[in-house]
């Protein structure tokens, strides 16, 4: 009897690996790109759900350098599987891919460029695995965009795009992607000594464009003295110009790469890098009001994470917790990415991710408000890798598209929640099918064999009594 039970307690809690009792942590990292070098992945969300990812790899003979593109491929992810990659666009010179955002009318709009011009493409988000349904419009001379950055308005589904030049910051939108408003300059300087470099924009739930900007100095070795904001009120024309921190001493850290995000509480979260070496931290700024009003620019992580190493990722769960994940240089003196939550009050500490991946360059989303997902370029192999964490927040039903042209991909992603910890169980909705990894399938199996175990523990004891 009593071998009878081990035996079926060892078949529940012996049908899954050891690992597998981590349960929601993060997913095994997946490499998303092929066998070429593979560099600066783009990710967005659309409201139904699904995530759609780009990045850039070298195809070919003739590598010029180290990170170079001359093809860039796209992939989705359907709520249950990945679609094949596909090549979208291809050029003979150098090729770089600057953003990637979805419209609210479900339209994928891809920033990229060459050598020679700048393009804008488009495509709707059923139709973005066929590479003949792309369309590309020539936007202007490689030579006057830098680092340009697109976001979309929720009020009128306006795209605007931002780009450096120099020692200038200019911003243009368009309804259809063929007829553009004037380019407006935003922020110029005639000092020579100062050159500035485009950060980040996206758009409020009232139409207001914000941006954010590096303003790089001579005497600092070309590298940032300060972080720069904008608020932009496209009904008015106003523009509130904001300089949040200027570092000028040469012996300062390096100030670079603003990241902005908003929640859905009103809230504004901007994050940006320090220099190599430096014991400051990161620095970071919240508005409670939409950007109206900002706190004190605060440190975090001092003493611990440092590095000029890109873009951070920032993204709101429906709780309205920012994630963070960001490349730096830990003590230990790996450059990895690292993850910390921000609760409303402070970061949580930060935890290292796959030393083994290291990689710069994360692009962060969420879905149903409780999935994140992350892509990163992976220096380890020049790749591009994806991994995902379910949240213990509540889920959110995702949104639809009018038009019934859109979605011809698959069904609706399916719905995970997760409860609370410390019994953190799947659960399963009644209106979608849901394929579950190994940790999930562990933990139903678990609470459906627990019955079993007690039934038979009882019979056990019964058993023994009777002896």
């Amino acid at each position: 009897m009593i071998i009878g039970v081990c035996s079926i307690v060892g078949i529940i809690f012996g049908a899954f690996p050891a690992k597998s009792m981590l349960a929601f942590g993060w997913s095994a990292p997946l490499s998303l790109s092929g066998s070429n070098p593979a560099w600066f992945p783009k990710m967005v969300a659309d409201k139904a759900g699904y995530v759609h990812v780009m990045w850039g790899e070298w195809v070919g003979s003739g590598l010029p350098s180290v990170q170079a593109a001359n093809t860039i491929f796209y992939r989705y992810w359907d709520g249950f599987n990945w679609s094949e990659p596909i090549d979208t666009f291809a050029s003979s010179t150098t090729i770089y891919l600057d953003d990637l955002e979805v419209t609210e009318d479900g339209q994928l709009v891809a920033a990229w460029g060459d050598d020679l011009y700048f393009y804008l493409s488009y495509v709707s988000i059923g139709d973005a695995a066929r590479v003949t349904a792309w369309k590309t419009t020539k936007y202007l001379p490689d030579t006057s965009v830098v680092n340009a950055k697109i976001a979309i308005s929720p009020v009128n589904n306006r795209i605007y795009l931002s780009y450096g030049a120099l020692n200038k910051i200019f911003l243009t939108s368009t309804l259809d992607g063929l007829t553009w408003e004037p380019v407006q300059t935003i922020w110029t300087s005639t000092n020579s000594s100062i050159a500035v470099t485009n950060g980040d924009i996206m758009v409020n739930e009232d139409g207001r464009v914000k941006l954010s900007f590096t303003e790089n100095s001579v005497g600092k070795s070309w590298g940032g003295a300060a972080i720069w904001y904008t608020d932009f009120d496209p009904l008015t024309g106003n523009t509130q110009m904001r300089e949040i921190l200027r570092l000028d001493s040469p012996s300062s850290p390096t100030l670079g790469w603003p990241r902005l995000a908003s929640n859905q509480m009103g809230q504004e979260m901007m994050f940006w890098n320090n220099g190599v070496g430096s014991l400051t931290g990161r620095f970071f700024q919240i508005s409670d009001d939409d950007g109206q009003n900002w706190g004190t620019v605060r440190n975090a992580f001092v003493g611990e994470l440092s590095g000029q190493t890109g873009f951070p990722a920032l993204a709101a769960d429906s709780l309205g917790r920012f994630h963070l994940i960001t490349s730096a240089q830990t003590p230990s003196g790996i450059t990895q990415l690292c993850y910390a939550v921000w609760d409303g009050r402070e970061w949580s500490s930060y935890t290292p991710l796959w030393p083994e991946l290291r990689g710069e360059h994360p692009a962060l989303v969420v879905t149903g408000g409780n999935l994140l997902h992350v892509v990163w370029n992976s220096y380890a192999d020049a790749s591009i890798r994806y991994s995902s964490l379910l949240l213990d927040t509540p889920y959110l039903p995702p949104g639809s598209y009018q038009s019934p042209s859109v979605l011809e991909i698959t069904s609706t992603p399916p719905p995970m929640t997760a409860s609370p910890t410390p019994t953190p169980l799947l659960l399963l909705s009644d209106s979608a099918p849901v394929i579950l990894g190994a940790e999930a399938q562990m933990a139903i199996l678990l609470w459906g064999g627990l019955p079993v175990v007690v039934l038979i523990g009882i019979l056990m004891i019964a058993y023994l009594r009777k002896r």
